[in-house]
């Protein structure tokens, strides 16, 4: 066992950093500026210094030889969207319900909570029905829970009543449950034996990464839509001006997006066959080094 690529785990923080930190001032400083420019160009640069290391490396952060195989490249991507998704609700929703619903923080806190708390029952639920069912429908059903639950708030405005969001929060904490336990699965019968450890740490990589990004491309895009014509450089908390009628605007349009994404993950999803990720894993197995 090598030692840890402390190098690389760098190299992927300063990407990370520098990309959401890109994201997060490009509205406010306008994303043809310089230091906007700047800060993505050096996001983009330690990425490929970062994939080119670990290439060369004898024990790397990530095995990004796994994603030669098509079948670990679908469920990574699968499961980022469906992370990315997810984080970025949480966001708006809670902006949502402040901003446009008036709710108090603490009741918004509870009901974001309490629903989210049914991945304790579903999620051991799915992992049990995955071994007779099978993971792609079990990750398919999970992306039409979230798709539904996405789409509520696409539909209805700031009268949707209080029974309605709590149904659509109810269903975005079934599909959390319902989807991570055979999302892995079809990951890790995608790798071979000996890089199944690899192949868990890439996908709980793959999946923390989106949950950071996906907060801020949700934010960024209900501030590009709620900032107008306000000039480039505009700061402070402008959400708190505006009327409901433009949080509405910003809402809808990030929450579309949403959906857009949840789509994308279904679409891969279905792509997915357990039995051809099995062979293929034992295809990588005897193919030589």
């Amino acid at each position: 066992m090598g030692e840890f690529d402390f190098a690389g785990a760098l190299l992927v923080v300063l990407a990370a950093g520098l990309f959401t930190a890109a994201l997060s001032f490009g509205e406010e400083h306008g994303w043809t500026s310089i230091p906007i420019i700047s800060v993505l160009a050096l996001s983009f640069l330690f990425s490929g210094v970062f994939i080119a290391r670990e290439r060369r490396t004898p024990v790397p952060l990530l095995q990004l030889g796994l994603l030669k195989s098509r079948a670990f490249s679908i469920g990574i991507a699968a499961a980022m969207l469906n992370r990315l998704v997810l984080s970025g609700m949480t966001y708006l929703v809670s902006m949502y319900l402040e901003l446009v619903k008036g709710y108090s923080t603490r009741f918004t806190g509870f009901l974001l909570l309490a629903p989210s708390l049914l991945i304790v029952i579903t999620g051991p639920v799915s992992g049990t029905l995955s071994d007779y069912i099978g993971s792609r429908r079990l990750c398919t059903l999970a992306g039409v829970f979230l798709f539904i639950s996405v789409s509520v708030f696409v539909v209805f405005d700031e009268t949707i009543a209080l029974s309605v969001i709590i149904l659509a929060l109810v269903f975005r904490g079934i599909s959390m449950g319902l989807f991570a336990p055979p999302s892995l699965r079809l990951v890790l019968t995608s790798a071979p034996g000996e890089l199944q450890g690899a192949a868990s740490s890439f996908w709980y990589f793959s999946r923390y990464l989106a949950s950071t990004i996906g907060i801020v491309v949700f934010e960024t895009i209900f501030d590009h839509w709620i900032r107008g014509d306000e000039p480039a450089g505009t700061t402070g908390a402008i959400h708190l001006l505006h009327p409901i009628a433009g949080l509405e605007t910003g809402f809808d349009h990030a929450f579309l997006v949403g959906v857009l994404f949840v789509v994308g993950m279904i679409a891969l999803t279905v792509q997915l066959r357990e039995g051809e990720l099995m062979e293929e894993a034992g295809a990588d197995q005897e193919a030589p080094s």
